[in-house]
């Protein structure tokens, strides 16, 4: 069939750990749960200093409906409503009810205008109590409540390697979007795909038979992994960035070949950087 090459490319080792959902199902976009997690820690530290979020998942809050079929990518949750569960200390200085209220709608908030994940739900549970405030609003602790420092994205290697001759229009297109801070490493290529730094390429169908006649339109599937700049919502990097990579990965596509489709991972959440390298904000 033609969809089992952009399968096997997708279904390869991404060592990404749980994917969520952004957007709806036509969005094609996944987020890695530890970026997920630590933005929300993040927004809560920031939002309510009188409480530690010790524990927090994002899972499914209802029936999916996701139609990616094979194009989506291993351990990703299907599109649909999400719930947000988490355990908290908190200081005595409020009443518990107000400061779990204040927690989830900072919570559910930071979900939808930093990330974009459709979180229907957020479920808070009180586990200890505090001697004081925690933090200094800022969301910069460590985990188990506060934020894991992320890379420096000066770090990673150059987003479209000059020695490679494949994928690397798309490449360039894609770490041009404004909101995208670097291609992601790309995890090992599976048979059949073509590979930039972060970029699959995955071409099918290329004249196969079909079992009642004819034969099947070359087909382009693209993977992009990205990491998103703190600051931009993922769900709207990554929209721009599936436009910009059908754009791109159409430069040497033969006439007649079937639509490309694309499937964007947003991998990490890094800080802003400025001019002299000091983090922003």
């Amino acid at each position: 069939m033609a969809t089992e090459g952009p399968a096997r490319a997708a279904r390869g080792p991404l060592g990404l750990g749980r994917l969520l959902p952004l957007g709806d199902t036509a969005d094609g976009a996944w987020l890695a749960e530890p970026a997920a997690t630590s933005t929300l820690r993040a927004a809560a530290a920031a939002a309510v200093r009188e409480a530690r979020v010790d524990a927090l998942r994002v899972s499914p809050g209802g029936p999916g409906e996701d139609a990616a079929g094979d194009l989506a990518p291993p351990s990703a949750l299907p599109h649909g409503p999400l719930r947000i569960d988490a355990d908290f200390a908190a200081t005595p200085d409020a009443p518990l009810p107000e400061v779990g209220q204040r927690l989830r709608t900072a919570l559910l908030r930071a979900a939808d205008e930093q990330l974009g994940l459709r979180v229907a739900t957020a479920d808070l549970h009180v586990t200890d109590l505090l001697d004081g405030p925690e933090g200094d609003g800022t969301g910069t602790a460590p985990e188990g409540g506060r934020r894991p420092a992320h890379r420096h994205p000066a770090d990673d290697s150059p987003p479209a390697p000059a020695d490679s001759p494949h994928a690397v229009a798309t490449a360039e297109a894609v770490i041009a979007v404004p909101g995208v801070a670097r291609l992601a490493p790309a995890p090992g290529a599976a048979g059949g795909s073509r590979w930039a730094d972060g970029v699959s390429v995955t071409d099918s169908g290329d004249g196969e038979a079909r079992p009642e006649g004819g034969t099947d339109p070359a087909g382009r599937h693209l993977r992009i992994q990205i990491a998103v700049t703190e600051g931009s919502r993922a769900l709207d990097v990554a929209r721009a960035v599936r436009q910009a990579a059908v754009r791109a990965a159409a430069w040497d596509a033969a006439e007649g070949s079937a639509p490309v489709t694309v499937t964007v991972l947003v991998t990490a959440i890094d800080p802003a950087i400025g001019s002299g390298g000091e983090r922003v904000g």
